[in-house]
């Protein structure tokens, strides 16, 4: 979230917690295949499609905030120490 906040295209793990995190911001690889990795960042030589990534990067990651982290962790404890 911080790099697509800061601009940078990312290059993340095809795993379900990053198409959850970063949906359609994000070049994904298969983590077992270096080979996949290596074209993947070899995609970034693109102008337009890193200008793309950016702005879709950065629409991605205005949905994350601290406040909204906290509030959340917030209230799990409250659950939880409730019970």
């Amino acid at each position: 979230v911080e790099g697509m906040a800061a601009g940078a295209p990312i290059v993340v793990s095809d795993i379900p917690v990053f198409h959850e995190i970063a949906g359609d911001a994000a070049l994904y690889f298969d983590p077992h295949d270096p080979a996949d990795l290596a074209g993947q960042l070899a995609a970034l030589s693109d102008e337009t499609r890193m200008a793309s990534m950016r702005a879709a990067g950065a629409a991605r990651s205005a949905a994350f905030s601290w406040d909204e982290a906290a509030r959340v962790h917030a209230a799990v404890y409250r659950e939880v120490s409730s019970e």
